[in-house]
């Protein structure tokens, strides 16, 4: 080097790697390479072998193997690997993916020919002479390394498996493609079956082979014939065995990851298709019994799973437990994500309800051991909720937990603020409310417990007639045992949290009350918020309590956290408790509470900033609107608070202007619907005092094109003009529907919603893309561009982000952290403000009022891409129902 050390061999290979990946890089040099992609890739595969410091290092030492692998180091085989993905992205096309194949079947073919020859040993001793001979052992290591460039073509590879030829494609390239498509899976079965049949069996002789197969053979599970996918399910499980040396048991590791699930699709759609091989329903049958048959074919695809994998699960059970006593640190990782596959695959809790204190008990102590490692404490956190939602698991699983979880809560002191704050949300994991079950679901769990037997399909020589009442009955079977089985794992659920809140609350109320920890605190605030959702009216009584001292108690704990003086970290789920107890509770409980907290949330909202805080205290204020609409302005206009300067004003005013200002930031589908439908409620009620309010409008310093945030602190920051409260409603619920209009595909009205989470995920990921966070705006420097003039509302892009899936039956569930779950009965859920908002705007242009009220807003608040949302439905519904 300039400074006068010296650069080892492998750092200089790396810095090699480095120049070839910046030269296959370039559209110009790249030119250069094209001609010689094969032979590259085969001297790369070279490179890419294990050293022999690896070697040492690696064999006897899981933790080591797992994390130089994964870590993002400057090694030849690290280089190798990014190089030869460079290579087939880059360069792009079929034919170099399979020219790159060739050099991997090159050395595959070289080294099979090494330590598999034709003719057998004469010998077991001269086989032994063999196995320990130069080129064995340098075969070994060649093919290994080819094993990890053929996981590195793994995707690509099942990407041209699957691939259909596109019309912009040329005659050419679909006639490669098609030829390479056809010629792919017998070259892939060659390689698969000598990694199966001779790779697989050197588990002791070669671990490092064996586990690098497992891994690599699971990457390509979709191209495996049944007894081939078989064979390699039944080595991965067996690789999980302590006896055998730390490369195989995480390959196996690796493998079952993607296997098990793999298998699992498959023997279920098989099972599910013989399942449903009677004749489909007919339209005039109805979609519903087509339903039920789908459901109940999807209920025997999922037995026959279970009844597939079923043997394994003990075993495997075994040896991850097992495993993660000698695992610290990356290889930690690895086996808790194992186990929480393995899990996943275990329906209902059947297997592992009869091995759980050996599961439980060794997770919770690699929890308790790395409660300070946020992502190890999260991994295991995260197995311990999966064997908690197995609904026969959660009561046991619960009688295990308590006793060590309370004495950690009552007994704050003896431990640190991270282990009490890891307890309170273990116990919130216990104290979860169970998602809907799925019709397919209930189906299952109907058949695993013998519930009752399920009706078979109809005959086929039946005739229209009896087969659609064949149907119906089916139909009707699968509804009442959804609602069955949802009432079960409700009653359990409602159990198991009675015992929490009986041994904890006393607890939990004196930490809410006392702790300074802002960690501590929202743990303890967000388990009371879950036991009060769960438990709703019931909960007051557990325990023998007098309802009227528990509401009592409650009231004053939210009180005490909407005092000015506290930190807003501490009381950042104050609204949120304030709001479940009003959903939750009786009315004539909480009433005589109602005046003293809402002046003390009102107070509490204009002086914060906490986003977390704001929007629980929103909720609040759109609950009581949803109660009485005119009491709350009444009230509200009445009521005098401090504001942020020390000078006082008026309590509707100020939370107005806060409420229509960060309406945005609220987070989940029922909540922003509630919020909404709450601010029609308000505009419809005419108040008089409404009118007086005024706000901020339109932003008027972007009129004039795109500018820089330093241009707009130049010219005196950000101008709004000033408009009443009522025409600022309109404007962000005409961004809202604009919102909807442009993102109809994923936001649909009552008839049905099919979008699931991974395009959820996708909308979600992209929805800002367009003018970017304000985080990278913000590194722009003198450069950037203010993110309102790209969007002067980001409501409609945040109504996208949080939509979420309509179960069957119109029933609105959910996820945990996206606004919490929409309360049991309470008719919010069900609006659609796909529906909702184009409703309400022609139903106000009815009225003089009303199209006055429109006018004013069109001129003085609303964007045009607002007003020409607006204007959509008030037009189309002027053509259907023409005006007399």
């Amino acid at each position: 080097e300039t400074e006068g050390e010296s650069i080892g061999l492998e750092a200089m290979y790396a810095q090699m790697f480095e120049l070839l990946l910046a030269i296959v890089g370039s559209p110009r040099l790249s030119k250069c390479i094209r001609p010689v992609v094969t032979q590259m890739a085969y001297t790369c595969i070279a490179y890419m072998q294990m050293t022999a410091t690896q070697v040492e290092s690696w064999a006897s030492n899981a933790n080591a193997y797992v994390a130089d692998e994964e870590e993002e180091t400057f090694t030849a085989r690290v280089s190798g690997e990014l190089l030869l993905e460079e290579i087939v992205t880059s360069l792009g096309g079929t034919e170099v993916l399979m020219e790159v194949f060739t050099a991997v079947e090159q050395r595959f073919e070289e080294t099979a020919q090494v330590l598999y020859p034709k003719t057998e040993p004469a010998s077991p001793l001269l086989e032994q002479d063999q196995e320990d001979s130069p080129a064995c052992k340098r075969a070994v290591l060649m093919r290994e390394a080819a094993m990890v460039a053929l996981g590195v073509l793994a995707p690509h590879i099942m990407q041209l498996t699957t691939r259909k030829c596109t019309k912009g494609s040329t005659k050419r390239s679909r006639s490669m493609d098609a030829s390479d498509a056809k010629t792919m899976p017998s070259r892939m079965e060659a390689i698969l079956s000598c990694m199966i049949k001779y790779d697989l069996q050197r588990a002791h002789k070669s671990p490092f082979l064996a586990g690098r197969a497992l891994w690599a053979a699971s990457k390509l599970s979709s191209l495996l014939e049944p007894a081939q996918a078989d064979v390699l399910l039944q080595a991965a499980c067996a690789g999980i065995h302590s006896s055998l040396p730390p490369p195989v048991r995480i390959g196996a590791c690796r493998a079952l990851v993607t296997l098990l699930p793999s298998i699992s699709k498959h023997t279920a759609a098989v099972a599910a298709a013989a399942t449903q091989a009677a004749p489909a329903p007919t339209a005039q049958q109805g979609s519903s019994a087509g339903g039920a048959d789908r459901n109940v074919g999807a209920a025997a695809g999922a037995a026959a799973a279970v009844a597939k994998l079923a043997p394994f699960l003990p075993h495997l059970y075994s040896g991850l437990v097992l495993l993660l006593g000698e695992c610290c640190d990356e290889s930690l990782h690895l086996v808790l994500e194992t186990l929480a596959v393995v899990l996943r695959l275990d329906p209902q809790g059947a297997v592992v309800l009869q091995y759980l204190p050996q599961v439980a008990s060794p997770v919770l102590d690699v929890w308790a051991k790395n409660v300070a490692d946020p992502l190890i404490s999260e991994d295991a956190l995260s197995v311990l909720g999966v064997i908690a939602q197995q609904p026969a698991c959660l009561q046991p699983l619960a009688q295990q937990l308590l006793p060590t979880l309370t004495s950690v809560v009552f007994n704050p002191g003896s431990q640190s603020s991270i282990m009490l704050e890891g307890c309170l949300q273990m116990l919130r994991l216990l104290v979860l409310t169970p998602k809907r079950v799925s019709p397919e679901a209930a189906v299952t769990a109907a058949v695993s417990s013998g519930l009752c037997p399920l009706l078979p399909p109809p005959e086929p020589t039946a005739s229209p007639e009896q087969q659609q009442a064949h149907h119906e009955l089916r139909s009707q079977q699968v509804r009442q045992l959804q609602q069955q089985v949802q009432q079960q794992q409700h009653q359990l659920q409602l159990g198991v949290a009675q015992q929490v809140h009986v041994s904890v609350l006393q607890a939990l109320l004196r930490l809410i009350s006392s702790s300074d920890d802002p960690g501590v605190q929202q743990s303890a605030q967000q388990l009371l918020c879950q036991l009060i959702r769960t438990g709703r009216a019931d909960l007051l009584s557990w325990g023998g309590a007098d309802p009227q001292a528990s509401v009592q108690a409650l009231v004053l704990a939210a009180q005490h956290l909407l005092r000015p003086g506290t930190d807003e970290g501490c009381g950042a789920l104050a609204g949120d408790l304030v709001f479940e107890m009003l959903t939750s509770f009786p009315a004539h409980l909480m009433a005589p509470y109602l005046p003293e907290l809402l002046k003390q949330v009102v107070s509490r909202l204009v002086t914060v900033n906490s986003s977390p805080l704001v929007c629980g205290l929103l909720m609040v204020l759109a609950r009581l609107a949803h109660t009485d609409h005119n009491a709350l302005i009444t009230t509200l206009a009445s009521m005098t608070v401090t504001l942020p300067g020390g000078q006082t004003g008026c309590a509707l005013d100020a939370s107005l202007a806060v409420w229509l200002d960060r309406c945005e930031e609220l987070q989940g589908r029922y909540h922003l619907t509630l919020a909404v439908t709450a601010l029609g409620l308000l505009l419809e009620s005419s108040h008089p005092r409404l009118e007086q309010v005024v706000v901020k409008g339109r932003r008027l310093d972007v009129q004039q094109g795109v500018k820089t945030r330093s241009q707009v602190q130049a010219a005196g920051g950000e101008k709004y003009n000033m408009v009443p409260a009522p025409l600022k409603i309109l404007a962000l619920m005409g961004d809202l529907l604009a919102g909807v209009q442009e993102t109809g595909d994923c936001i649909r009205g009552t008839d049905g919603s099919t979008d699931d989470s991974e395009s959820e995920g996708e909308e979600e990921e992209g929805a800002f893309e367009e003018y970017g966070s304000e985080e990278e705006l913000e590194d722009l420097g003198e450069g950037e561009v203010d993110a309102a003039t790209y969007a002067e509302d980001k409501m409609g892009a945040f109504l996208k982000d949080n939509h979420q899936d309509e179960g069957a039956g119109g029933d609105v569930m959910l996820h945990e952290g996206e606004g919490g779950d929409a309360p049991a009965g309470d008719p919010i859920a069900r609006v659609r403000l796909s529906s909702w908002l184009p409703d309400f705007f022609v139903r106000l242009s009815l009225t003089l009022p009303g199209q006055q009220l429109l006018q004013a807003a069109g001129a003085h608040a609303m964007t045009a891409r607002q007003l020409s949302a607006v204007r959509k439905p008030i037009d189309a519904s002027r053509l259907t129902n023409p005006p007399q």
